[in-house]
């Protein structure tokens, strides 16, 4: 009875597409071991096919003979995706490879829906679901999902209608400002006006809403008036009868009295909102115990704007106003005050110093501290600290200051003032002795690092003002004159330098080459005197010239130079 089941089983099997019900037998039994056979070697089995790839109808055998074929084709749902031969070859108990491949069909773009949209999640391809909404105050007609399948879109097209209000409200004592429609779309609106002397209650615009009512409720139309409000111990500050639908009112107690509720009345629907005040004389109770101190005067109950005065006994202190006030809230302004002994917290620690005494929680009125320095720091300010009536230490604390050593010493050269430490800050002046001039900064200051910045000056020697030389003169003519500083001596016509004519301020304070000695009278010029004025002229401006050009001729680089000599010219 079972084996004959199974034969039928797999009869039906062959003849039914069990995706679609064309040739889904081959698919599925594609994928199963394949049952045991005696075949040769040369014989194939059914092949392992990639996905949603599947034999033809035609093409399905248990088993296939040496180089007969099979027919390949797509799953339902599925098209060519390569377009290459569906056809392979059993070659040697083997299958032809194949690049045949299958895709998902696609089922292509909706039609657009007026007044709406798809949502498109999934694609379009097949097995994807869309799913269809309308714009605001639109109503979809049909299923709002659609499956993409292997006959393309399933159902139909779908539509969005604007959705429509039919039942038009209406109104006592009041009616639409227009003659009313006999229904109305999404959106549109009706606005209502109440009849003379009614007021509105509500807003005048109703609008068809997307759920097909009209939205928010129609107003009401309806005659308002409030009486005259009584409040005792008031005074009104704004407003005249009638009152009407939105009359205001203002009052105000009389001075002495509080106010309980809100003075700005507003006519309303149901009468005054808020409802009218009442007014009470405004009192203030005798403070609690007051510890250590007194107050006055002292009576059970203080009138508006009464004071009261405070003071503490000796020892104690005041912490809080010493004077209150009974304000209209029926309360004391500011709060009571209270009497606490006078004492002063531990006083502050200062940078690079200490306190001397030993250091306590709480100290007492009177009570003192004293500050000294680390080494290498000075005080500055008082050292000895009281605490006082205030709670706190005074006067204010000291401060270390860093101090320097002294500056360093230069040679030839001394600083002014000479102490005995510095402060942070403080400066020296540099000068130099007669002889030297001061290169660098003259002042130098006592830095936070404990040391003197900038760097000390230098006191460099110089040369004293040139010999004068008869008969000549020398250039520049300063107050003094600096290593490397040169001078060139001249002489006049008819004269002869004896010496160099251009010397360096050297170190150690001398000039080199040696200065030159004197300008002689050159002998060749005696008898140029002899001659005419006009001869003498010539000769002696030709003389100077040649001396003058002789002179710079010889070389400045070094010092071993020779004075001119005697020849004649």
């Amino acid at each position: 009875m079972l084996c004959n089941t199974f034969l039928l089983l797999l009869f039906l099997l062959k003849a039914v597409n069990i995706r679609g019900g064309t040739t889904a037998v081959p698919e599925l039994l594609a994928t199963q071991n394949p049952p045991e056979s005696t075949t040769t070697s040369a014989q194939c089995q059914r092949p392992t096919l990639p996905a949603n790839v599947i034999l033809k109808a035609d093409s399905y055998k248990e088993i296939y003979e040496k180089d007969s074929t099979a027919k390949l084709d797509c799953a339902l749902g599925y098209t060519r995706a390569t377009f290459v031969s569906r056809t392979i070859k059993c070659l040697g108990g083997i299958w032809t490879e194949t690049e045949f491949r299958c895709k998902k069909k696609s089922c292509g773009a909706l039609k657009d829906i007026p007044n709406g949209r798809y949502l498109i999640t999934e694609g379009i391809e097949f097995g994807a679901k869309v799913k269809a909404e309308c714009d605001l105050g639109y109503e979809l007609y049909g299923s709002d999902t659609r499956v993409c399948s292997h006959n393309g879109w399933s159902g139909r097209d779908l539509e969005c209608e604007v959705v429509k209000c039919t039942e038009v409200p209406t109104i006592e004592n009041g009616k639409p400002e227009e003659e009313p429609y006999s229904q109305y779309e999404f959106g549109q609106s009706i606005s209502y006006r109440c009849n003379k002397d009614f007021d509105m209650f509500g807003d005048s615009t109703i609008t068809c809403s997307k759920y097909g009512l009209f939205q928010p409720a129609p107003p009401e139309c309806l005659k308002i008036s409030c009486a005259r409000p009584e409040i005792p111990d008031a005074t009104r500050t704004e407003g005249r009868s009638p009152y009407r639908y939105k009359s205001t009112v203002r009052y105000e107690c009389n001075r002495g009295y509080k106010m309980n509720g809100e003075g700005y009345l507003v006519c309303q629907k149901d009468g005054w909102v808020p409802p009218p005040p009442n007014c009470t004389m405004v009192t203030c109770p005798k403070p609690s115990v007051f510890d250590n101190g007194y107050f006055s005067p002292d009576k059970e109950l203080y009138k508006y704007e009464e004071k009261l005065t405070f003071s503490c006994k000796k020892g104690f202190r005041l912490e809080g106003a010493s004077e209150i006030v009974c304000t209209v809230d029926e309360i004391f302004k500011p709060p009571p005050p209270r009497c606490v002994v006078v004492t002063c917290p531990t006083p502050p620690s200062i940078s690079n110093g200490r306190i001397n005494d030993p250091i306590l929680n709480i100290y007492n009125y009177g009570q003192t501290v004293t500050y000294s320095c680390m080494e290498g720091f000075r005080l500055r300010g008082e050292s000895r600290l009281s605490c006082i009536e205030t709670g706190k230490f005074h006067p204010n604390p000291p401060t270390c200051v860093r101090t320097c050593p002294g500056p360093p010493v230069i040679a030839n050269g001394e600083f002014d003032p000479v102490l005995v430490r510095y402060d942070t800050g403080q400066a020296v002046t540099y000068s130099c002795i007669k002889g030297f001039r001061l290169q660098g900064a003259s002042k130098v200051s006592c830095s936070e690092e404990g040391t003197f910045k900038p760097n000390p000056p230098e006191c460099v020697e110089t040369c004293p003002t040139p010999p004068t030389i008869s008969n000549g003169e020398f250039d520049p003519h300063l107050k003094q004159y600096d290593q490397g500083q040169k001078v060139t001596y001249s002489c006049p016509v008819g004269y002869r330098l004896n010496g160099f004519s251009t010397i360096i301020c050297s170190k150690g304070g001398k000039y080199h080459p040696p200065p030159p000695t004197q300008c002689e009278l050159h002998w060749g010029a005696i008898a140029i005197f002899t001659t005419t004025p006009l001869a003498l002229l010539a000769l002696g401006g030709a003389l100077f010239l040649r001396n003058k050009k002789k002179s710079q001729s010889y070389s400045m680089s070094t010092f071993d130079m020779k004075p001119l000599s005697n020849k004649l010219f």
